[in-house]
């Protein structure tokens, strides 16, 4: 049984990787899927009217000040070693690569003691109404208990820098990053997932603009990596990166060429 969650990035993402030994869990509200997010937070809105009587207003006004002060952060992965539709979207249409890691390894990331790991989650992404409505549960209690504890009382930016706000924050993030359309199934996709917190996140540039990340360095394990991908449209020789593997301390990962035919 395959144990590797894959990477799909471009060669400059993956030169930055191997070499770094890290990975950027970037602000995914500038991922490239447009409706990233939304899917989540429409089902969230449903959920609190049909639970609590909530209509969309209360969640759309805290939704705005989270938006203000937190992001939710992301490295995204699938469980698809060789996908046309994953090269085509995240890879340089082709032209990149995929890195698979180690599930087990990557798990082990947050059981190391003294690493500031900003409350990192491995999560694997939902794509069921019935099991997304059951997810949904703990977000919503958390929104109503805040909606009520604040919504006599003039709000104030102390408010929205309380322990309860922050908690009721990255849940939100969490659900509606955990969740998507089931049209997206064949992605079969899961993610590193963090809060972003605007004094503490690091800023790289990217053709959409700034974007917020959380930077997670790797462990020092030559395992870590087991297996690597060239896309279809990457003339990237396997000697070439088995050698780049090798002298940045991963030289038992699996080199391989796509078997896709896309040109």
């Amino acid at each position: 049984m395959n144990n590797s969650l894959y990477h799909y990035c471009s060669v400059e993402s993956f030169h930055a990787i191997i070499s770094g030994k890290s990975i950027r869990l970037s602000d995914l509200s500038t991922s490239n899927d447009s409706q990233e997010g939304t899917y989540g937070i429409s089902l969230l809105c449903k959920e609190l009217q049909k639970k609590y009587g909530y209509q969309e207003h209360p969640l759309k006004v805290i939704m705005e000040i989270i938006a203000n002060q937190v992001k939710g952060g992301g490295f995204c992965m699938s469980t698809q070693s060789d996908s046309l539709s994953q090269w085509r979207g995240y890879a340089s249409d082709g032209h990149g690569f995929a890195i698979g890691f180690n599930k087990s390894m990557l798990e082990s990331q947050f059981k190391r003691p003294n690493v500031d790991l900003n409350k990192t989650n491995l999560i694997q992404i939902d794509y069921e109404e019935t099991s997304q409505t059951a997810l949904s549960n703990s977000t919503c209690l958390k929104f109503r208990d805040f909606h009520q504890a604040t919504k006599d009382k003039k709000l104030t930016l102390e408010n929205y820098k309380s322990k309860e706000f922050i908690e009721l924050a990255c849940s939100i993030y969490q659900f509606i990053y955990s969740v998507k359309n089931r049209g997206f199934i064949e992605e079969n996709e899961w993610r590193l997932f963090t809060c972003l917190f605007s004094e503490k996140s690091n800023v790289r540039p990217s053709f959409k603009g700034l974007v917020s990340f959380y930077e997670l360095p790797l462990i020092e394990n030559q395992n870590l990596i087991a297996d690597v991908w060239i896309g279809p449209k990457n003339l990237s020789s396997k000697k070439v990166v088995q050698a780049f593997l090798k002298s940045n301390g991963f030289e038992n990962a699996r080199v391989s060429i796509s078997d896709i035919s896309y040109r």
